[in-house]
């Protein structure tokens, strides 16, 4: 795997090993992280997302989808006269 810069790794796994690195990811080190891997989908990949990520994955009709988050509570409401 390569760091292309700071907590951003590219790099071709086989299952095992990304099975054994997310868990690690998840259970051990609770880490926030996106993974994208090969996999045989009509969009040639599949993900997995873990912890405080801005963007919430949807599985809609058989594609992945990105959504952002909005914390609601946190927007700033527009003043109305």
């Amino acid at each position: 795997m390569f760091e292309l810069k700071a907590g951003v790794f590219v790099g071709k796994l086989g299952q095992r090993v990304r099975t054994k690195l997310w868990e690690k990811i998840t259970d051990v080190w609770n880490a926030n992280a996106l993974m994208i891997y090969s996999m045989n989908t009509e969009q040639g990949f599949a993900a997995l997302s873990h912890g405080d990520t801005s963007r919430e994955l949807r599985y809609v009709e058989g594609i992945w989808l990105t959504e952002f988050s909005h914390d609601r509570a946190s927007q700033v409401q527009p003043e109305i006269d």
